[in-house]
């Protein structure tokens, strides 16, 4: 072993020139990989976070869990949605299952955005 350690360290150009003709090569072949061939994520996820000190869980629920709920169920394609609630903040998961929701989404963060404070996340 100590003596194949010797060898990488006494010619390091041949190590590195290959070194360097693997890396090409690896960026060349993933780079020529067709894009049909990668599969697409179908499902998209909305995460929601409101924060609002000095709300108790019951105010949260009836200023805000109850309307964007309702709101972010007119969205077509939604497949599972959930409500976290606690004091002072509110949660919402929802999972979608189309790709053209874009505009959708749009639409329930306008409708969301003058409505709360302090959304933390949007992520699909």
């Amino acid at each position: 072993m100590k003596k194949l350690f010797e060898y990488f360290i006494d010619q390091s150009f041949k190590v590195n020139a290959i070194s360097f003709f693997v890396l090409l090569v690896g960026v060349i072949s993933f780079s020529g990989i067709p894009t049909q061939l990668i599969p697409e994520n179908l499902d998209h996820n909305v995460y929601v976070n409101i924060n609002h000190d000095g709300y108790d869980a019951k105010t949260m629920e009836t200023q805000y869990g109850f309307p964007l709920e309702e709101q972010f169920l007119q969205i077509s394609g939604v497949t599972d949605s959930r409500t976290y609630i606690g004091k002072g903040w509110i949660s919402f998961y929802i999972q979608l299952k189309r790709q053209d929701l874009h505009e959708e989404i749009e639409k329930s963060k306008r409708y969301c955005r003058p409505h709360c404070i302090g959304i933390t996340q949007w992520a699909s």
